[in-house]
């Protein structure tokens, strides 16, 4: 107990250096006069829309794809089920520490009784597997080819290389390897959340079209202060960024976001001025994207009373 309030205590410090470092850095580089011109000439509108529309294709693919992995274990969960829950935890998972919020989804199914924990717990490993390799296989396409910086940092490239590798191996042995005679009943119940193969390969093939509608709304939000990206440098950009937020382990990589979006697109040649501009844009999103969760919050309120209802007319 000690040894955990211990790991805390460093884990949290660290965090709030982080934090307070990057805030020092921001205030002290940003000009934020220009920076409010360049805001008030953004379409608001337009841009809150158009990410709206993107996001919840985004939140469908994610859906489906929890749908494929839990049927396995419950024939009778629908996407309408889903849906909502999966909106609210995904949108809302941005304020917290390494997106781990979305998590909430698990417990919010079990309450409803329309998902046991352990399987839910092992789709939803298996969907955070798949994001973690995703992400990185996106960030070694960048590097390659969207960034410049496998010229100047050579050792770059073989280490992003070993980092997929242990996460590929991590999947066969968690994943696709058969299960081990005599293995602990609660791993069995954790891998009958992975689903079946066709399931899995359906699976990850949702997550490469689902990252590829954040790069899109990516993209659109760096669009609207005037800085224009090709796709692989967006992945490039998308993929460090999000990875150094979920290391930094502050609720939205707050502060830390900012500082990489700004060197990175720097590093890429844009002007420093305009990538002040779209770090803050990026944080806009970020922000969009959690009103949209709180917008859907009346479809989990909706959908229960719906089967309530259904339940009561059964029993009478």
């Amino acid at each position: 107990m000690l040894r955990l309030t211990i790991i805390r205590l460093i884990v949290g410090s660290g965090a709030g250096l982080v934090l307070v470092a990057s805030f020092w850095y921001l205030a002290t580089t940003i000009d934020w006069p220009l920076l409010q011109s360049q805001l008030q000439e953004v379409a608001w509108l337009r841009f809150i829309v158009l990410i709206w529309l993107i996001q919840v294709l985004y939140l469908i693919l994610r859906t489906v794809r929890l749908l494929l992995l839990v049927r396995n274990v419950n024939s009778d969960i629908g996407f309408l089920d889903l849906y909502g829950i999966t909106g609210v935890t995904v949108c809302l998972a941005l304020l917290t520490p390494g997106q781990s919020g979305e998590a909430m989804k698990i417990e919010l199914l079990k309450r409803r009784g329309l998902l046991n924990r352990l399987p839910g717990l092992g789709a939803f490993a298996l969907e955070r597997l798949y994001d973690l390799i995703v992400i990185a296989l996106i960030g070694l396409m960048g590097l390659l080819f969207g960034s410049g910086l496998a010229v100047r940092y050579s050792t770059l490239v073989p280490w992003t290389c070993a980092l997929i590798g242990v996460g590929v191996v991590i999947f066969y042995l968690l994943v696709l390897r058969d299960p081990i005679q005599g293995q602990p009943q609660w791993l069995m119940a954790l891998r009958t959340g992975s689903g079946r193969p066709v399931t899995r390969t359906l699976a990850l093939a949702l997550t490469i079209c689902s990252w590829w509608l954040v790069a899109l709304t990516w993209q659109l939000s760096l669009d609207a202060v005037g800085i224009s990206l090709t796709l692989l440098q967006t992945l490039w950009l998308m993929a460090l960024v999000t990875l150094a937020t979920l290391a930094s382990l502050i609720p939205g990589g707050l502060g830390v976001a900012e500082v990489v979006t700004m060197v990175a697109l720097t590093d890429m040649g844009i002007d420093p001025t305009a990538a002040q501009a779209g770090a803050m844009m990026l944080r806009a999103y970020a922000l969009v994207i959690v009103l949209l969760g709180f917008l859907h919050l009346p479809l989990i309120s909706l959908r229960r009373s719906y089967t309530m209802g259904i339940s009561d007319d059964s029993a009478h």
